[in-house]
């Protein structure tokens, strides 16, 4: 019973991070959408640029109508995100609730970083310290949640993360039975960790680096497009060397639908 309500949430998770990928891709179809979008960003930047503010996220959403907008918005995402990390810890239930507004919390302070930074064009070292100061908080709060071996395999489970987002978002596409599918998603995972553990070093970037591009903002927040760039043509590097190492288990229609998830997430991050 164990094993099956532990699958049945693992599928849910699965079900969730699809549904995002296409929400993505169908985005950029519908241009206008995104103008719009990025017309409402330019109008909050534009609003918060006018804030002297120091303390960084805390008061630029201090907002709680805002705040509670998007923790709203990004609560289904987040969790799904951090479903398998806290199926593969052995969070209680209690644990879970806790970490998961700890981590979307995380987020949208994180977001409030982004924004403010490029509100107020921040020097790249003060970004830096920022980010650092926020990162290290939250290691904190992980720490004193679920213990130092909870923080190792939370610090783990991020610098893996573009493995498990990316098997996850196409094990529904591929073929065989539930079983088979799983087995190919967690084949595909290790994969693509390997070649993002290879790609990283290659890069002298440390080794806790965040190889998916829409889950690390500092290049967003830097507004630095060399930097941005250089974070998706480490991902595009990751994925096509993955998908050379797929082939034994991954049959020639099943790597077509791996390529065109690059493809999308690849496009859905540029936006």
């Amino acid at each position: 019973l164990r094993v099956q309500k532990l699958q049945q949430e693992r599928d849910q998770a699965t079900n969730a991070l699809a549904a995002l990928v296409a929400k993505n891709a169908a985005l950029n179809q519908r241009p206008n959408e995104v103008l719009k979008l990025r017309g409402q960003v330019g109008q909050l930047s534009r609003e918060k640029a006018q804030l002297a503010s120091t303390s960084w996220g805390t008061k630029f959403f201090s907002n709680p109508e805002l705040r509670k907008m998007l923790r709203d918005g990004h609560k289904d995402q987040r969790k799904a995100f951090y479903k398998e990390f806290t199926l593969r810890a052995g969070l209680s239930a209690e644990q879970t609730q806790k970490f998961n507004d700890l981590e979307l919390d995380n987020y949208i302070d994180t977001l409030g970083l982004e924004v403010n930074a490029r509100a107020h064009k921040l020097p790249p070292d003060e970004i830096d310290r920022a980010f650092a100061a926020q990162d290290a908080a939250m290691q904190q709060k992980v720490r004193e949640l679920l213990g130092p071996d909870g923080l190792a395999q939370y610090q783990e489970y991020n610098r893996n993360l573009i493995g498990y987002i990316s098997a996850e978002a196409v094990k529904n596409q591929l073929t065989g039975t539930d079983q088979e599918k799983e087995a190919k998603a967690r084949q595909l995972e290790q994969v693509i960790i390997k070649e993002a553990r290879a790609a990283v070093a290659e890069a002298g970037l440390p080794a806790d680096f965040q190889a998916m591009p829409c889950m690390n903002l500092r290049p967003y927040a830097a507004e630095s497009e060399s930097q941005f760039e250089s974070s998706l043509r480490l991902a595009d590097d990751i994925y096509q060397r993955a998908a050379a190492g797929v082939s034994s288990f991954l049959s020639p229609e099943e790597l077509a639908k791996f390529q065109e998830f690059k493809t999308n997430i690849l496009n859905s991050c540029k936006n």
